[in-house]
């Protein structure tokens, strides 16, 4: 896992059925950004935990991912 912050949503005109209702954030992570599915209800400005590869394809079942936010941190 690695953990990044959430800096805002991807406006999505359509996206795939295993991924409707879905929000996709864009989090920054270790210098750089990249687009997260959120499986954890989380928001702008949030510390999020990220699994990415394999383990984010398995996590999310058939949804086409490699990263999704599987936790909110505390603050």
């Amino acid at each position: 896992m690695k953990l990044g912050v959430v800096t805002r949503q991807v406006a999505v005109k359509k996206q795939a059925a295993c991924m409707e209702n879905k929000k996709i954030f864009l989090v920054e992570l270790e210098g750089s950004s990249l687009a997260a599915l959120d499986a954890a209800g989380a928001e702008p400005g949030d510390s999020v935990l990220l699994v990415m590869g394999n383990a984010a394809a398995a996590y999310c079942m058939a949804a086409p991912t490699d990263a999704v936010i599987v936790a909110v941190a505390q603050k």
